[in-house]
């Protein structure tokens, strides 16, 4: 097959990693790949042409200014269409989603939609800091656009299900959380060199946090901070190695300074794709919160979920949604609510006992390996692809 993966933000977001580790594996297995990426800066970074190595696949770019040169990106999708057999689209974005439904009326390609995310009022675009008429268009699009595809791909339950509700037939949605690849995120990795060059020492027990710091998530990682907060002092040996980036950054440094903890934490800033598994093995637990207080959550597969487990660490985050999925019955603890004290005391236990620690990293590891590998990710959007070739 020959699939055209679509998507509207740049790369270096969760959803390019999603979609490059789909189409990489895809490619292995004899099909033709071919990608279209947004250029524009996003969260005070760059694309990341200069922080990804994407140099193995066939990449190209949205005319900027995007929103604006509608008539002009949908020539480029038509084109590219006439030359694959399906389109792969990301969400419902009412730009890249016009653009891929002119593609399809034109050249008559069916499209798979991947729902690894939901815009819909009532989730992202309500915490999203944008216009009530963009929240409309929004709302709108998640309501027409996937009933112009052929299949759907749904990165939770929660989603699946809603399309099943729109009418879409059982065989036509394939339940698709995020994977990691394996290989490239995996326990044999050291961490040794990073914990040097942050001078951390080895009887320190290190936290680990990524996360791209956008605006309309403030409260959840001035939450994240809090709960290091508390969890310095009950042990104030521990060190957090912070891989975060965005327009957050600035406000989120404020606040460890506030509290008086700056000396525990490192901030990374952005780093080299590659450079992301030596940092995660530098810590020896995960810290991965979400506001159960939005809607949004119970619909998100969070990507660092699935690299943290591959990577063989145990993990601390809330109960909901596709993380209680990710990590009930043993690969991580699961904390019911928002208080930072119930946080702060199932890391101390992580790094408190050795024994404990090892047998949630085994565990993570086997659930990834099991459930949430890049490889089976792929195979499901494969199936996906197939199933929209087929009109039966």
């Amino acid at each position: 097959m020959k699939i055209l993966f679509i998507n509207h933000l740049p790369i270096g977001t969760a959803s390019s990693y999603r979609q490059i580790g789909i189409g990489r594996v895809l490619k292995k297995k004899g099909h033709s790949v071919s990608f279209i990426f947004r250029s524009k800066q996003i969260s005070g970074e760059n694309d990341g042409k200069d922080k990804d190595d994407v140099s193995d696949l066939d990449i190209d770019f949205w005319i900027e200014p995007f929103e604006l040169l509608l008539i002009v990106n949908s020539l480029k999708v038509i084109n590219k269409c006439s030359k694959v057999d399906v389109l792969f689209l990301n969400r419902a974005n009412p730009f890249s989603a016009t653009s891929t439904i002119l593609g399809n009326i034109f050249a008559q390609k069916p499209i798979v939609i991947d729902l690894e995310d939901w815009d819909g009022l009532g989730s992202y675009s309500s915490m999203a800091r944008i216009s009530f008429l963009s929240k409309l268009a929004m709302t709108v699009f998640e309501e027409i656009i996937p009933r112009k595809c052929k299949c759907v791909l749904g990165v939770s339950k929660f989603l699946c299900k809603r399309a099943i509700a729109m009418g879409f037939p059982e065989d036509r949605v394939f339940y698709a959380p995020n994977g990691a690849d394996t290989d490239f995120f995996n326990p044999g990795i050291s961490g040794l060199d990073v914990r040097k060059k942050h001078n951390i020492g080895h009887d320190e027990p290190v936290i680990i946090v990524t996360g791209i710091l956008y605006g309309f998530e403030t409260n959840i990682w001035k939450m994240v901070i809090d709960v290091i907060s508390y969890t310095i002092k009950k042990d104030p040996k521990i060190k957090i190695i912070f891989i975060g980036w965005g327009n957050e950054l600035k406000n989120i440094q404020k606040h460890v300074n506030e509290l008086g903890i700056s000396s525990n934490i490192v901030f990374t800033g952005r780093l080299k794709r590659d450079e992301v598994p030596a940092n995660m093995a530098a810590g020896d637990v995960a810290l991965h919160i979400l506001d159960n207080g939005y809607f949004y959550c119970y619909n998100q597969s969070p990507n660092t979920l699935s690299e943290f487990m591959a990577m063989g660490k145990p993990i601390v985050a809330t109960d909901i949604g596709e993380i209680h999925e990710a990590l009930k019955g043993g690969a991580g603890i699961l904390i019911d609510g928002m208080n930072p004290v119930d946080y702060a005391d199932a890391l101390v236990r992580f790094t408190g006992d050795t024994k404990f620690r090892e047998e949630y990293a085994k565990a993570a590891r086997k659930r990834a390996e099991e459930k949430y590998s890049m490889q089976i990710l792929a195979e499901k959007a494969e199936k996906a692809c197939i199933r929209a070739l087929n009109p039966e």
